[in-house]
């Protein structure tokens, strides 16, 4: 199989869309942040069905642990003007 080579493969000539150097500016300012819904949406589920007295957990058990985490986790939109929250549920 023959190697395949560019010449120049720098990007210089390439520069970024407004929207793209928005989200990177986004991105590198972003502060971090540890989401504690998540845990709580586990431990709620455990708790309902009495995971927690068991030794190991059954995939199924895994994935309607999942869903229920989806089902209940808000969903979060950040946009450009702000941050716009909005709630629903699958």
């Amino acid at each position: 199989m023959a190697d395949i080579t560019l010449k120049d493969i720098s990007l210089q000539a390439y520069g970024l869309t407004e929207r793209v150097r928005g989200l990177r500016k986004a991105y590198f300012d972003a502060m971090p942040e540890i989401c504690t819904e998540r845990p709580r949406l586990l431990t709620d589920f455990h708790n309902e069905h009495n995971l927690f007295r068991n030794d190991r957990i059954s995939i199924l058990e895994k994935a309607r642990a999942y869903r229920y985490v989806l089902r209940n986790r808000p969903l979060r939109l950040w946009h450009k003007t702000g941050v716009m929250k909005m709630f629903t549920r699958l």
